[in-house]
């Protein structure tokens, strides 16, 4: 059965909606998929589809502006649209349309920025016309939650060119920054945008977390990864979204009622990723921020404590001593989550392992020590866990 999909791989989100998709397509096993790009002119568009005679369309919310053009071409071919423009901008169109939830994103970042001591806020948003609405979604419920503590509130908007464009737009930033009393924790609409802000801070010679700390939306690691310092972000989930809407997509196929007009749908934040852009730096909290991210990025590889330990400096009863003085869990307790957690995104992956090579890829040095975790934890097998997350679509 044909299904024509168009997103925008070349951004982290689209590429999340995407394998959301194929893990749908990989269940049913009977969608064969054919990929156009977001950005597909309406000629082309018509012409792939009378070429094609998909049974259905999934496409990113941008592509809406040629949906109801599409419809009335192909009346009998449902169409689900996941994320880009409001609703109100998609005109006369009815379908189903998958959009992000904001609110439980603004929360987490105003919760954590408070949990780390901050009590100046500022949100740095987008002027993009097709990202809009979400950047003054995320900054109205950013904002109420800052009034909520007490905590006094700024904001400035930036062309989208922010992120990619960063010597021109740095100016836009640089004043109001300056500006902000010290220390603040600032949300940016996106990690392009956080980008921006923590080279502003650069330039400006404010430190980061110390003077302003920032949490970015997308947990786009090439871009989170590869900043100095590294970028605290909430990752939306996008991968749900894709799943749910494929499966939505295949109810309509299969003779569902289709809707009347446009029926939107919200998907709300999978996690918020810490890293070193909100985390303390001062005495003890810079040992745990570091040996943190020393787990998150190499738990899977059999790092032990005491070579965490080594590596920072100093012995294990000092990290460990740390760890109780600043966290509610010990250093072994987040190595072993984190395994868990790879070991769980390895067993549904769909590939063919056996629970010791299971084992092994998630960090874990013996078969015994994962399945002791997982009974601890769960109670169960890490491929009873896999399943029972696969087919609740996360």
């Amino acid at each position: 059965m044909p299904v024509v999909v168009a997103f925008d791989r070349n951004l982290k989100s689209g590429r999340d909606i995407v394998a959301g998709i194929y893990r749908y397509a990989g269940q049913t096993r009977d969608w064969e998929l054919f990929f156009m790009r977001r950005d597909s002119p309406q000629r082309e568009l018509v012409d792939s589809v009378r070429r094609l005679g998909p049974a259905g369309l999934l496409a990113d919310g941008e592509l809406a502006r040629h949906a109801p053009d599409l419809a009335r071409r192909f009346p009998e071919m449902p169409i689900v649209i996941v994320d880009g423009l409001p609703p109100s901008e998609v005109g006369g169109f009815a379908s189903v349309q998958f959009l992000c939830d904001d609110k439980p994103i603004s929360e987490a970042a105003a919760r954590l920025l408070a949990l780390r001591g901050y009590r100046h806020f500022g949100f740095v948003g987008t002027t993009d016309e097709a990202n809009l609405a979400h950047s003054r979604s995320r900054e109205r419920t950013f904002r109420r939650q800052i009034s909520a503590i007490g905590g006094t509130f700024s904001s400035v908007h930036v062309a989208d060119a922010v992120g990619y464009d960063k010597q021109a737009n740095l100016s836009d930033i640089s004043p109001w920054l300056a500006k902000m009393p010290k220390p603040c924790g600032i949300m940016a609409y996106n990690d392009n945008v956080a980008q921006s802000v923590a080279e502003t801070c650069r330039k400006l010679g404010i430190a980061v977390p110390d003077g302003v700390g920032i949490v970015g939306v997308d947990d786009d690691a090439f871009i989170c990864e590869n900043s100095s310092p590294t970028l605290t972000s909430i990752h939306p989930d996008f991968e749900d979204a894709g799943f749910r809407a494929a499966g939505t997509l295949a109810s309509l196929i299969s003779g569902g009622r289709r809707p009347t007009r446009m029926r939107t749908i919200r998907y709300g934040m999978d996690r918020l990723v810490e890293r070193l852009s909100t985390q303390n730096t001062a005495g003890r909290r810079a040992r745990v921020a570091s040996a943190m991210e020393a787990v998150r990025l190499h738990a899977t590889k059999g790092l032990a404590p005491r070579d965490i330990a080594k590596s920072l400096g100093v012995t294990l009863r000092t990290l460990e001593m740390d760890f109780a003085a600043t966290e509610s869990r010990t250093l072994r307790d987040c190595l072993v989550e984190a395994r868990i957690d790879a070991a769980v995104r390895i067993a549904g992956s769909g590939q063919q392992r056996t629970n010791m090579e299971i084992a092994l890829a998630a960090g874990f040095r013996t078969e015994s020590a994962m399945r002791s975790a997982f009974r601890s934890r769960f109670g169960k097998s890490v491929n009873a866990v896999a399943s029972e997350r696969n087919s609740r679509g996360q």
